[in-house]
């Protein structure tokens, strides 16, 4: 679940109210900022994760542990929260006006993406590993980072044998490196 507004500082002060205990937390520089990650025991085995996402630029939540039940009832109490729906992730990035906003709608909508195999959001991924504007391909490995299906291996690829842009084609050849390690390739 990605939340909308607010990010971990809104999460914790709900925790609080709920009696949720912070339990540890870990920090990854990312260039100019760092990604933070906050576990939080809602009680016995079930958990929250609250990651603060750099590259996403969003905070997202995940649930687990516990019984099926109490997860799902867990992950329905934060969604009060406000947290992007299928939907709103990729109408966010269809209606984004410009390349910035469609970028990092992109690498969201990356994040955010269904568990299973999605057509819509593998397309709209696919659309950002082939589009003529680098900003979009970026954020298009991004979200094949988060969203990592085999179909989009080769795109990757491409981008890793062609592109003209250093830090862009880099990235490429490291996400193919993953995808290889992950047997994706």
């Amino acid at each position: 679940m990605i939340l909308k507004e607010g990010g971990e500082r809104a999460f914790s002060l709900l925790a609080a109210r709920m009696g949720f205990q912070r339990g540890d937390e870990s920090r990854q520089p990312y260039q100019d900022g760092e990604t933070l990650t906050v576990n939080w025991v809602v009680d016995g085995d079930l958990r929250v994760t609250v990651t603060n996402d750099q590259i996403s630029e969003s905070t997202y939540l995940q649930v687990f542990g516990g019984d099926r039940e109490s997860v799902a009832d867990t992950a329905a109490a934060l969604a009060d929260l406000g947290t992007f729906s299928y939907e709103e992730l990729l109408h966010t990035y269809r209606t984004a006006e410009d390349a910035e906003n469609r970028a990092s709608s992109l690498v969201r909508l990356g994040l955010g993406a269904p568990p299973a195999r999605d057509e819509e959001f593998s397309s709209a991924i696919a659309e950002g590993l082939q589009s003529p504007q680098k900003e979009l391909r970026n954020a298009g490995l991004w979200a094949a980072s988060y969203y990592a299906l085999p179909e989009f291996a080769p795109l990757i690829e491409k981008i890793a044998s062609a592109e003209d842009d250093d830090d862009i084609r880099e990235t490429a050849e490291l996400m193919l490196s993953i995808y290889r390690e992950r047997g994706q390739k």
